[in-house]
């Protein structure tokens, strides 16, 4: 037994009150008192599993160090607090003490949060994707001692059923092949890695592009297009707020062409049950075609992206729904996620004493005792009936379209009683974690939302969250960390937290000229290029370069649930070029236009992101800027702003108080003058590199603007 051995098994136990505080899951009875090396994490996720009687290690070098020394596998599983089928596959499993046995027999076992360590996911999932065709969560593989697989699945049964391998007869026959073919296992790891090493973690060269690539990516989205219930393909249905960015991108250079696919689909969303019409907020995805029965956890970052992609279609389109879905959309972030320091939790359970959905579904009957005379108004419009949607119970939904699709006031007194009926009926787990990456995201929706709705609490809501971030989840060094949760901090942030962060910054100053948000913007994205760019081959790594040494230092382009960090970072670089026109960062966002070329070729409807970061990079871009002797008087700026949602334009404003500040940001600043001509603001556009002469009235912008695309 190893020193460290020792030490943990002579620690003292905590009590079980103790644990349950700690693990923020009162409602959740754990089996026994017994806990394991998890108890010393912070992840909701893996405190769970700590009263488990598996002997599980935190990801690590004290896990690897053990196997090599005791010659044993990995069994390395992967989920996340909120994930329905991690949490059956726990209670069936996890928690059996036969299982349990095997394991701490024969192996050594790791459990991992993959919210709190995206690049161990990565890779581990794209392994598994090759090794068995799909991906998912829980991930299970079995790896040997340096970390390479040769077993991979998602969720295992504890039982062999339906064709199905069980853990109970795969836990045997591994150890079995472990003790007897050691040698094979090992070579074939080792051919996986080495393919994988060749094939799909290797540095590609970049390649050039044109407006052909976009017409082709709008093609194959035009074809996937359900025209029924809008979305593409057929069930599941993800959110995908990234190909909705992209269409609305597409529709200003080529009018016509993207909106009736966003305009559904948005709408589509918020008919369904995959929409919480009660409470705020969407869930995770549908499992069917119509939208109607959801997978009902629900996370920030798919609420966060889908706020912001609403606030843009209402800028874009102005229709009035989409402003009010952003907008309860937003309130249900800040009324249940958002901790009274300005933190965004992770995101909410899918589950209720075991049951999936049990929190959300409802039944005639709970609504006639509640509403009274008025339950059959409301069942009508949502749906409740007595055969439901799901398991007997009814997902709330627009069932009777008749009318405006956004409640009126009496309707809105009824969702109110059903909301706290519901609040009172059942404890919901929440995951207290603070991600770094999901609250720049939470700040550049509540941004957006604020520009185009011009209410002042989601700019308070957004400045909350960014001084959090200041104050909790930046090291002494000014890098960011990945998490924050009980006054402790997880360093070592990823490229995702470095990307959505500087989103987020971008914004912040886009709707408020505030040169601080700039000045940072500008400091995260040259953090995000040392430590995370590759200057020879383009393209960013997952992880930085004097971070934790994976079994791949991986780049990703394509979009899974959130935008690849790659693409944002793509974007965000040619703002920042333009911004700033400082020449590096035009060579910058130049070599990585390309290397995210190379990747989009091949499969463009998986980097709707990036698609977006490339039509920036492509097309001419506007720059605008505004000196001005009243900083506090921009609104007519604003509302030229509300009414050219141009993909391409960035906007400066200069004063007083700020040009030395921006100067060192921007230099090219310091040649226009702020008191031009006697005039309070004065404004100078310039596009493909040229500039117009500057004008005081901003109807002479409009007609400037209109001279180009």
């Amino acid at each position: 037994m190893s020193q460290k051995d020792k030490e943990f098994k002579e620690k003292k136990k905590p009590t079980l009150s103790e644990l349950l505080i700690e693990a923020g899951e009162a409602a959740r009875k754990p089996m026994t008192v017994a806990h394991n090396r998890l108890i010393e994490e912070k992840s909701p996720y893996l405190l769970h599993h700590a009263f488990q009687p598996i002997d599980w290690y935190p990801w690590g070098e004290e896990a690897f160090e053990t196997a090599r020394r005791e010659n044993k596998p990995i069994f390395l599983s992967i989920g996340y607090s909120t994930c329905h089928w991690c949490h059956v596959m726990a209670k069936e499993s996890f928690e059996d003490h036969m299982i349990a046995q095997e394991l701490n027999r024969n192996f050594i076992s790791i459990k991992v949060d993959m919210e709190e360590r995206p690049g161990v996911d990565r890779i581990y999932m794209k392994i598994a994707q090759v090794m068995i065709g799909q991906g998912g969560w829980p991930l299970n593989l079995f790896l040997t001692p340096d970390g390479k697989p040769f077993y991979a699945a998602t969720y295992i049964p504890k039982r062999t059923s339906g064709g199905r391998a069980g853990l109970m007869t795969i836990l045997p026959q591994l150890a079995e092949m472990w003790e007897n073919e050691k040698e094979k296992i090992g070579d074939s790891a080792d051919k996986l890695y080495k393919f994988m090493g060749d094939n799909l973690f290797v540095n590609k060269e970049g390649t050039e592009y044109d407006d052909e690539l976009f017409k082709i990516a709008f093609q194959e989205y035009e074809e996937s297009f359900d025209k029924e219930f809008g979305g593409f393909g057929e069930a599941p249905k993800f959110p995908a707020p990234q190909n909705m960015v992209f269409l609305m991108a597409y529709d200003h250079y080529y009018p016509g062409n993207g909106e009736t696919m966003v305009n559904k689909t948005l709408e589509s969303m918020y008919k369904g049950g995959v929409y919480d019409h009660i409470g705020g907020g969407f869930f995770r995805y549908s499992t069917d075609r119509q939208w109607m029965v959801p997978h009902f956890e629900k996370t920030l970052y798919d609420n966060a992206l889908l706020i912001y992609t609403y606030s843009h279609a209402y800028h874009r389109y102005k229709n009035p729904l989409f402003l009010e879905i952003a907008k309860s959309t937003a309130d249900y972030l800040l009324r249940e996620l958002q901790n009274k320091d300005g933190g965004f939790y992770s995101g909410q359970d899918a589950d209720v004493d075991g049951v999936e959905g049990g929190f959300y579904l409802l039944h005639p009957n709970e609504i006639d005792n509640l509403l009274n005379e008025d339950s059959n108004i409301f069942k009508e419009r949502y749906g409740v009936t007595e055969e439901g949607q799901y398991n007997g119970g009814s997902i709330p939904h627009i069932a009777n379209e008749s009318g405006s699709l956004t409640p009126d006031n009496q309707m809105k007194e009824l969702l109110e009683k059903v909301y706290e009926y519901r609040k009172a009926r059942h404890f919901l787990f929440v995951d207290d974690k603070v991600l770094t990456g999901w609250n720049g995201l939470a700040m550049s929706a509540m941004a957006k939302l604020y520009q185009v709705s011009g209410e002042e609490k989601y700019l308070l809501a957004a400045q909350k969250t960014h001084r959090f971030i200041l104050r909790h989840l930046k090291t002494e060094n000014g890098r960011l960390a990945v998490r924050y949760r009980n006054k402790h901090v997880l360093e070592g942030g990823t490229l995702e937290d470095y990307a959505y962060y500087a989103w987020g910054l971008f914004t912040m100053y886009h709707v408020t000229f505030k040169a601080e948000y700039l000045v940072e913007f500008r400091k995260i994205t040259d953090m995000a290029i040392e430590h995370f760019f590759d200057r020879e081959n383009g393209g960013f790594f997952l992880t930085s370069s004097d971070g934790e040494q994976l079994l791949f230092r991986a780049k990703e382009t394509a979009d899974g649930a959130l935008p690849s960090g790659n693409s944002v970072l793509s974007w965000l670089l040619y703002k920042l070029a333009t911004l700033t026109n400082i020449l590096e960062y035009h060579e910058l966002a130049e070599i990585q236009a390309k290397f995210l070329a190379t990747e989009v070729k091949q499969f463009p409807m998986s980097h709707g992101f990036a698609l977006r970061a490339l039509m920036t990079n492509y097309y001419p871009s506007k720059e605008l800027l505004c000196a001005t002797r009243d900083f506090e008087d921009l609104q007519e700026l604003k509302d030229f702003m509300m009414r050219r949602a141009h993909p391409s334009m960035t906007v400066l404003v200069k004063t007083e108080a700020n040009a030395e500040t921006l100067a060192k940001v921007a230099p090219y600043v310091e040649a226009y003058p702020i008191f031009s001509r006697g005039a309070k603001h004065f404004y100078y556009l310039c596009e493909q590199r040229r500039c117009h002469d500057g004008v005081s009235d901003i109807a002479d912008v409009e007609r400037l603007y209109a001279l180009g695309k």
